[in-house]
């Protein structure tokens, strides 16, 4: 098999794009239909987990931000528990997502 090691950018464009053109042509309509069925699902699917890894990352900030004021709050003297408490009352709001089963 021959490596495509030293070929420009432009010359493995137009290698597989020849490529693609001779495995479309050799296709049947229904393995087409069948392709294309397969793209429109990992389409779907790579955007449901792009979802959630933003859905994640803001959770993420949120409790972030969260521990920092936990932090804060049992480091000052005297302590304040009313603080300690809603913020307590806070993360419990901002984790119940998480426990919630997944689909």
């Amino acid at each position: 098999m021959p490596t495509h090691q030293d070929e420009t950018l432009q010359q493995r464009y137009a290698r597989e794009n020849h490529d693609y053109l001779k495995l479309c042509g050799s296709m049947t309509a229904e393995q087409v239909a069948d392709l294309k069925l397969q793209l429109n699902n990992s389409l779907a699917r790579e955007q449901a987990l792009q979802q959630r890894l933003t859905a994640a990352d803001e959770r993420a900030d949120v409790l972030e931000g969260l521990v920092g004021e936990v932090l804060d709050a049992v480091g000052r003297e005297p302590l304040d528990l009313d603080a300690v408490l809603r913020l307590r009352a806070r993360m419990r709001a901002a984790l119940k997502p998480a426990q919630e089963k997944p689909e």
